[in-house]
């Protein structure tokens, strides 16, 4: 088995606590609009506006949606909290050795971690502005494996959507690894075929050690 070089991580819902300012802003878009979604309408969405607003948005023109979308994050982004144990297990990852590379569809990823004081530990950051076709699809994966310099099959991804799972198996990584605390379900990330799961950023550390021993 070969060993780990890199751990790709998600942003919202996996390291940061976003699941609340997303929601809000996507049902304050489209409720502008008079489309009124629930959070479970929105989960499989949160972290593709693009794919949001083709599953809801019918007509409506995609640039109005994303503004008002955008002006609601913008509102409401300074109450979003690190999960516990993130800022831990990164610095234990840089600390074995491991590349860390950022896979996210938000255009404020690399503005959120350098407000979490986390930037400066990546090799690597992918935002949403930077691909044409975000995850599921594996480009933004290996955009970040190119950046890099990482041997997919060294590479290790940790999401909390299936969305991420999905990604991180078309681009056949060693291992991916499925949180339940974010916007998706312990159900969503096995149909997706996480090959771990885990209920808390806390425990991620011992799942790279149990890969890393394989």
């Amino acid at each position: 088995m070969p060993e780990i070089q890199a751990v790709l991580l998600d942003s919202d819902g996996t390291i940061r606590n976003s699941v609340e300012v997303i929601n809000d802003a996507i049902q304050y878009a489209f409720g502008q609009q008079g489309i009124h979604l629930t959070e479970d309408d929105i989960r499989p969405y949160a972290h593709g506006l693009p794919a949001a607003h083709k599953a809801f948005g019918g007509d409506i023109p995609y640039e109005i949606i994303r503004d008002d979308y955008y002006r609601r994050q913008e509102e409401t982004h300074h109450s979003i909290e690190l999960y516990p144990g993130v800022r831990e297990a990164i610095v234990k990852i840089k600390h074995r050795g491991w590349q860390l590379g950022m896979v996210s569809s938000s255009s404020f990823v690399q503005k959120s971690l350098k407000a979490d004081g986390l930037f400066d530990y990546f090799d690597a950051v992918i935002g949403g502005t930077m691909v044409t076709r975000l995850k599921p699809d594996k480009e933004p994966v290996e955009l970040t494996l190119s950046m890099l310099g990482c041997d997919r099959r060294r590479a290790v991804l940790a999401g909390d959507l299936d969305a991420d799972i999905r990604a991180g198996k078309a681009a056949q990584l060693l291992a991916t690894i499925g949180l339940t605390h974010g916007f998706g379900t312990r159900e969503m990330l096995e149909t997706a075929g996480a090959d771990h799961i885990i209920d808390s950023f806390a425990e991620l550390i011992g799942i790279l050690d149990i890969i890393g021993r394989r």
